[in-house]
């Protein structure tokens, strides 16, 4: 006889009616390949209304995992439409704003007063720069972070020095 194998809640309830109808132990368990024991374990279940109880419990089991799988199907297409809106979010143009220099201030003026000059004593500590003042962009400069090292390099690999 094989061990370990699952039978299905109707197998089992048509093998208790069977003996119930009168079909012998021996005969059964012949037939269908399964110990006597078992047999009477299905009766003992079909007679108390376990069989129906279980029938129920896997009905119930079915329909949640349906659920699940539903809702499982529902997180993955929320997942594929965030990662597209992030794509779509990197891809889509910014709105530049009047002022792009690297130092935010107030509106460039014409005058020496307002580009951070004033007559006042030089032992004064208020001095106030403006956009036009200071415009310089780091960007291509040697401060920049495009030109600069990986950590622990140095530099020196990639203008062919020795370490």
């Amino acid at each position: 006889m094989a061990r370990h194998r699952s039978h299905s809640i109707e197998f089992k309830r048509q093998v208790a009616q069977e003996f119930v109808a009168g079909e012998t132990l021996y005969a059964l368990a012949k037939r269908h390949d399964i110990s006597r024991q078992l047999i009477r374990v299905w009766v003992q279940k079909y007679e108390a209304g376990a069989l129906d109880e279980d029938a129920q419990a896997a009905d119930l089991l079915q329909e949640y995992e349906a659920k699940i799988a539903a809702l499982e199907r529902m997180v993955g297409r929320q997942a594929l439409e965030i990662e597209f809106l992030k794509g779509a979010l990197k891809n889509a143009p910014r709105p530049r704003s009047v002022n792009t220099s690297v130092i935010a201030g107030p509106a460039a003026s014409p005058s020496q007063k307002d580009a951070g000059f004033s007559n006042r004593p030089s032992g004064s500590s208020t001095f106030r720069l403006s956009t036009s003042a200071v415009s310089m962009s780091l960007t291509g400069s040697r401060f920049s972070s495009d030109s600069a090292p990986g950590p622990f390099h140095h530099g020196s690999r990639r203008r062919g020095g020795t370490i």
